[in-house]
């Protein structure tokens, strides 16, 4: 600035006033991580018959109050429970924290989002189960077939034999143990080359057996499984076929 044919400098300071929010995960252990927008946030293994749980903890470091609009969660499996009521003002040095849930609905990798504000967070989490798939083949034919479904013989003469083979399939990531395989219904159907049981089928593993039949009857076959999980055993389903 120019007085009096003078040059007069002045310093200007001012100091902004933002929020800054930080996120904290809380594990299952109790330990805590960090994580940056934009980050993962990683799931434990879960079993597909259960779920697992973190705390993120949302607290603002900056130097001025910020309020924090809307949070959603994204994915299958994935949700968020004792959120604040929004829009949620937080003070300097204030937080907040509420609960995310990952409940498998299937074996194998499941990825979501979170959005807390403006701030966006990939979910990761790992479901642990078994995956029972099933076929015949007759011939070189082979057809998939849902549990309450039915398996169809090729036609044949009265007298003549059909044959099939029926073949079971853990698509899942843990252990499956098969339990009993029978049938019920007409006599006339034999199970030939059956496993031995039980049989604790590994993921990507398969078994099978032979089916026949003399004529035209109906086959009921009964499967009973259970699945092996990280904790423990339970029963997986009943199939009638």
């Amino acid at each position: 600035m120019n007085f009096a044919g003078k040059d007069l400098k002045f310093n200007l300071a001012g100091t902004g006033i933002s929020p800054s929010f930080t996120y904290t995960v809380v594990k299952p252990d109790s330990s805590t991580a960090p994580v940056a927008p934009g980050g993962t946030i990683p799931f434990p293994d879960t079993n597909t018959s259960a779920s697992s749980s973190l705390t993120l903890i949302v607290a603002n470091n900056g130097n001025g109050p910020g309020t924090i609009n809307a949070i959603s969660v994204v994915g299958p499996g994935f949700t968020a429970a004792s959120t604040p009521f929004l829009p949620a003002t937080l003070a300097v040095g204030a937080q907040f924290q509420f609960t995310l849930n990952f409940a498998p609905t299937a074996p194998g990798p499941a990825t979501g989002g979170l959005k807390v504000g403006d701030d966006t967070f990939t979910l990761a989490g790992t479901g642990i189960g078994t995956q029972l798939t099933y076929s015949y083949t007759i011939g070189s034919a082979t057809s998939p077939v849902a549990p309450g479904g039915t398996l169809q013989f090729a036609p044949s003469k009265i007298g003549d034999t059909g044959a099939m083979r029926f073949t079971v399939t853990n698509t899942g990531n843990a252990t499956a143990a098969i339990n009993t395989i029978f049938l019920t219904g007409s006599s006339a159907f034999t199970l030939l080359a059956l496993p031995n049981l039980p049989l604790n089928l590994a993921p990507s593993a398969s078994a099978g057996f032979n089916a026949e039949h003399p004529g035209r009857y109906t086959l009921v076959l009964d499967f009973t499984a259970t699945e092996k999980y990280v904790d423990g055993v339970f029963d997986y389903n009943r199939c009638r076929l």
